[in-house]
């Protein structure tokens, strides 16, 4: 029976090797295939001699055939016209003819390079391709090839001022194709100095994650009997389970779907730690660390056991909508269906200032928690610039609250569809802006974008797109005039999309 076994994992292998003689570069439709009748892009490319322009145009149909392919979603996806009269209007408006001023949601260049459409003022690189040897600044390449379907990442600080960006791998059959985590560190000044695995033993599908306050990167598996993994970003202390993955009844065996994690660190004595599941009746989980070992661990700085010994177990309880206001249990089997009827599905995970911000992937909301007076608010993220599912998420405050346009960020992006894209939504002004959205590619109907982390004082933006060219790619986004991704920065007087 054990030979039977082996034969789908032998054949998923064999999968992997065979796939990437399908990926292709999208070869260019002929002119003389796009339509002339009603259609003023393709009127428009008929005459235009710009090259960047007609690159624009031949475009359009791909993303027409994007749209077509998802007939059944709830909402419409923005006018994609829109995207290219601003492009050819650009020098019309005087708000923003200078083309490094940062202007969220206005998505007028082309990156051929990467593969994006990218908002005006941004800058992208690519920093590794999975299933390929990682590029160093210093012109040699990591032993290692880069790990496939790249997730959920988190950036930590160094020392010497460099930094590192750890990464997940959802990778299926990890226990034998290796998924885990890998890290990337780079130096002071951002140049990529080494790239190497941190967690492989005995993982599978490790999807989101979390950092703690003391530097660790909390990965999760996402599958029935998952854990969720503590894990040194640079590798040199073992990784270990921690408790988000036991139960309180020992009748109950380990184990959920996991997803992503954070932690409340405002009194260190009180700390708690939080983290989603990805399942209709997916709990949110509170983790209370034993008192004395989390005592013991700020005294000597050792907080290796803070997660991973027993400690206590809570479980959300959302009371009805109109209430507003929610509760913490023991009782698992009730928090799994109040989950079922009120936040299906939580993916990402934030925490600022007694605030923790839940996506719910299924419900298409965000669920800001006051973990202080036990009220919460949902909002959806049902508008013309979103289509699929909200994955991960970030949140950003100003870093200037006596700038008048200072404003309250929440970065996050999308799980699925043929244009994935990231997104931020101005909590104080309730708009929603894209940065970027994945060009359609010819052979992949679906995309999901991930591993948002903000790196290098919020200079650097990192994403991934998990099935780029099948098997993933890792991007750094920057703004054209160096400034950081903060409130203060962004413009938000241009090409507001929704205000719902």
């Amino acid at each position: 029976m054990k030979s039977f076994r082996v034969i789908p994992v032998a054949l998923f292998s064999l999968l992997y090797i065979l796939l990437p003689v399908l990926s292709q570069n999208i070869k260019e439709v002929p002119k003389t295939r796009l339509r002339t009748d009603d259609n003023k892009i393709s009127e428009r490319f008929i005459e235009e001699p710009d090259e960047e322009k007609r690159k624009l145009h031949l475009l359009h149909r791909r993303v027409e055939d994007c749209q077509k392919e998802q007939p059944d979603s709830k909402n419409l996806r923005r006018d994609f016209g829109n995207l290219f009269d601003s492009y050819f209007d650009y020098n019309n408006d005087d708000e923003i003819t200078d083309p490094n001023v940062f202007v969220p949601g206005l998505l007028n260049q082309l990156d051929e390079e990467n593969g994006i459409f990218l908002a005006q003022g941004l800058t992208a690189r690519t920093v590794g391709v999975s299933g390929k040897r990682v590029h160093y600044a210093d012109g040699t390449k990591s032993k290692d090839t880069m790990h496939i379907f790249p997730d959920a990442a988190g950036c930590f600080d160094l020392e010497d001022g460099g930094y590192v960006y750890a990464s997940n791998s959802e990778v299926p059959f990890g226990f034998i194709l290796g998924a885990g985590v890998g890290s990337f560190i780079f130096d002071s000044n951002g140049d990529l100095q080494e790239y190497r695995r941190v967690l492989e033993k005995k993982t599978c599908m490790n999807c989101g994650g979390g950092k703690t306050p003391w530097g660790t990167w909390l990965s999760g598996e996402e599958y029935n009997k998952g854990e969720v993994w503590e894990v040194d970003p640079l590798g040199i202390d073992e990784a270990n389970k921690t408790w988000f993955g036991a139960s309180n009844d020992e009748n109950i065996e380990r184990g959920r779907p996991f997803e992503s994690a954070i932690c409340d660190d405002r009194d260190m004595l009180n700390l708690a730690c939080f983290a989603t599941i990805d399942s209709g009746d997916g709990e949110l989980r509170r983790l209370t660390p034993n008192a004395q070992i989390l005592s013991d661990a700020i005294s000597s700085n050792d907080y290796s056991r803070v997660l991973t010994s027993e400690g206590t177990l809570d479980y959300l309880l959302l009371d009805v909508p109109s209430n507003g206001t929610f509760s913490w249990t023991q009782d698992l089997s009730l928090a799994q269906k109040n989950a079922e009827l009120n936040y299906q599905n939580l993916e990402g995970i934030d925490h600022y200032d007694g605030t923790l911000y839940l996506i719910s992937k299924k419900q298409r909301e965000v669920i800001s928690l006051n973990l202080d007076n036990f009220t919460y608010e949902k909002s959806s993220t049902i508008n013309g610039t979103f289509n699929e599912q909200p994955d991960q998420i970030l949140h950003v405050l100003s870093d200037s609250e006596e700038n008048s346009n200072s404003s309250n960020m929440i970065y996050f992006v999308e799980d699925g569809g043929c244009m994935p894209g990231l997104f931020v939504r101005d909590m104080n002004h309730e708009h929603y802006f894209p940065l970027l959205e994945k060009v359609p590619q010819k052979y992949l109907p679906s995309d999901e974008v991930t591993g948002l982390a903000f790196c290098d004082n919020h200079t650097r933006l990192m994403i991934s797109f998990q099935r780029f060219n099948l098997f993933g790619k890792l991007l750094e986004i920057r703004k054209k005039d160096g400034l950081p991704f903060t409130g203060t920065s962004l413009n938000l007087k241009a090409h507001k999309y929704s205000n719902e």
